[in-house]
């Protein structure tokens, strides 16, 4: 008989979902015995995205919030609107731009989207709006060429009618992320992707840069990595890969951001304290890294797990879409503003 020797450090999340995180020195001459063993240890060590996020939520002490049982009629709804989204099966527009440009265009565009909600008037353009305007934005930035340049021309299209400090923020995450790709991926995202397809490695490989470290701190990290998922799910989409990598889809949680909490609010999902109820009716800031703003983004993530799990057979990315296109679709009136924060992860 043979053993092994197996030392392991699962505390910390690493970048590479490979036999690295062991040491493992075979002292077995049973070949086929080692590979069974090399395959367990594989399927041991693959610590899924959804965990890492689900199990850092389990630190997050919910004091302000109640996570309501959906209705049987909410539930219903729901996954009335996934069966319609799957025979659509999803879609992305294409920037009118040069394809080889496309991943980096993706990467660019989750770069920049965030704190729209500022300056409302600066996500107008062409006859479009909010996000699609800021889409738009970009393809025009790409048709001029985004390598060279600089923050005039940048700001001219991008951030004409917001605030400075914000466009200057905007363009310091642009430059950063484009010397990124230069100095590690030959300037192609879709190197990145190639070497991280998996999307715990995709994600936590994002997290060395500022826009997307997306990680709060309480005693423990609390990882809610919205940026890095939505930007996983894009770029498929916008790649059309989304049936090849449709598996890995399940390993992602909702996108925690501001407005998915305010559909759950609406539909008593999620149900603040009146404390905190009052402090979102009236605009108030909410504070980055407060206890209000991980609580209202951690039960966020949760109500959608409790969602998926009582329709089952559907993943969590399905129920987030599926809030998001019941709402608008219908063009229900929400009737609770949003949440504020000055956050650049959403």
């Amino acid at each position: 008989m043979g053993g092994f020797i197996l030392s392991s450090n699962l505390s910390t999340p690493t970048l590479s979902i490979t036999i690295n995180y062991f040491k493992i020195l075979p002292i077995t001459r049973d070949s086929a015995l080692l590979v069974v063993l090399i395959q367990t240890l594989q399927n041991l060590i693959e610590m899924k995205l959804k965990n890492l996020v689900l199990n850092s939520l389990k630190n997050v002490d919910l004091s302000m919030i109640d996570i309501k049982e959906p209705s049987k009629e909410f539930l219903d709804l729901i996954k009335k609107e996934i069966i319609l989204q799957r025979k659509k099966n999803y879609s992305f527009p294409i920037p009118k731009i040069d394809k080889l440009q496309i991943p980096n265009f993706v990467f660019l565009l989750r770069t920049l989207d965030f704190r729209r909600w500022e300056f409302k008037k600066n996500w107008v353009y062409k006859n479009k709006k909010r996000f699609w305007a800021l889409f738009s934005k970009l393809e025009d930035l790409f048709k001029i060429g985004v390598k060279n340049i600089d923050y005039k021309i940048f700001k001219k299209i991008i951030s004409p009618k917001e605030s400075d400090s914000l466009g200057k923020l905007r363009f310091k995450f642009f430059k950063k992320n484009l010397l990124w790709l230069k100095n590690n991926y030959d300037g192609n995202f879709k190197n990145y992707f190639e070497k991280n397809k998996n999307p715990l490695n995709f994600t936590l490989g994002l997290t060395n840069l500022g826009r997307f470290e997306d990680i709060a701190k309480n005693s423990k990290k609390i990882y809610f990595l919205k940026p890095n998922q939505l930007l996983y799910t894009e770029y498929l989409l916008a790649t059309n890969q989304m049936k090849k990598y449709s598996e890995n889809l399940k390993d992602l949680t909702a996108f925690a951001d501001y407005r998915l909490p305010q559909v759950l609010m609406y539909f008593n999902i999620i149900i603040p304290n009146k404390k905190l109820l009052d402090k979102i009716k009236n605009k108030k800031i909410i504070r980055i890294g407060s206890k209000e703003e991980i609580e209202i983004r951690a039960s966020t993530i949760l109500a959608c797990e409790l969602i998926k799990n009582k329709i089952k057979k559907v993943s969590s990315f399905e129920v987030d879409m599926a809030l998001w296109n019941f709402t608008y679709k219908n063009k229900i009136k929400i009737n609770i503003p949003h949440f504020r924060a000055k956050s650049i992860f959403y």
